[in-house]
C-alpha cells in the first residue's frame, strides 16, 4: 500500500506530477493525494510452468473540484478510481524458450473527465530466456495483443502523437518485439 500527498504523487514510475499542464491546472498540490493498493501472487515451479496474478487499485484525488465547460465549479472533488486485475501463465518448453499468455481487465472511473469503463486485453508471447524462472532476465519476446475498450474511450485509448490508427476505434491489435533486462 502506498499513500502519497502533494508533489510526491507520480504518474506510474515517472517524475512527480505537475500542477499545470499546457497552462491548464490539473492538480491542486496543497490538497491532492493518491492511494495505491497492489497485491501480487506468483507460483513458479521453474521446470514446467509459472502463474502470476495481480490486483491493483488506485484512487487519485486531484485536490480540486470538477468544472463544466464554462469554468463553473460543479463539486469540490475531482477523483479518479482505477482497478486492474490480470494474470500471466508461462509454460516452459525448455530452459531457453517458453510460451506466455496474459489477460487482464482495467476499470477506470474519472469524475473529472466524466469517463467510466473497462479495457480488456489478451497477449500471447513466445519468449527466449536465459534460464528457467518467471523473473529471469534478459528476455526477448515477440508479442501480439488484442484489446477492447468502450466507445466512451474512443480517441483517448490506444493512440499517441505518432500512432493515430486507433483514434476512432474501440478495439485494436498491437504487435512488436520487446527485450527486457534488469541489473
Amino acid at each position: 500500500m502506498i499513500y502519497r500527498k502533494g508533489s510526491s504523487i507520480v504518474e506510474t514510475s515517472g517524475p512527480p506530477i505537475q500542477e499545470f499542464v499546457n497552462g491548464v491546472r490539473v492538480y491542486d498540490l496543497n490538497k491532492a493525494s493518491s492511494l495505491d493498493v497492489i497485491n501480487n501472487f506468483l507460483y513458479d515451479d521453474k521446470t514446467t510452468h509459472a502463474f502470476n496474478a495481480a490486483v491493483t487499485y488506485q484512487r487519485r484525488d486531484f485536490g480540486m473540484g470538477n468544472k463544466d465547460q464554462n469554468g463553473n465549479v460543479l463539486d469540490h472533488r475531482a477523483v479518479k478510481n482505477w482497478f486492474s486485475v490480470g494474470f500471466r501463465y508461462v509454460h516452459y518448453v525448455n530452459k531457453h524458450f517458453n510460451l506466455a499468455l496474459e489477460a487482464g481487465n482495467d476499470y477506470m472511473k474519472s469524475d473529472g473527465l466524466g469517463l467510466e469503463g473497462s479495457l480488456q486485453k489478451i497477449t500471447f508471447s513466445p519468449q527466449l530466456t536465459w534460464d528457467y524462472g518467471y523473473y529471469t532476465r534478459p528476455v526477448f519476446r515477440p508479442f501480439v495483443t488484442y484489446a477492447h475498450w468502450p466507445d466512451s474511450f474512443r480517441g483517448i485509448t490506444g493512440q499517441s502523437d505518432f500512432n493515430t490508427r486507433l483514434i476512432n476505434k474501440n478495439q485494436g491489435i498491437s504487435f512488436g518485439l520487446q527485450m527486457e533486462m534488469w541489473w
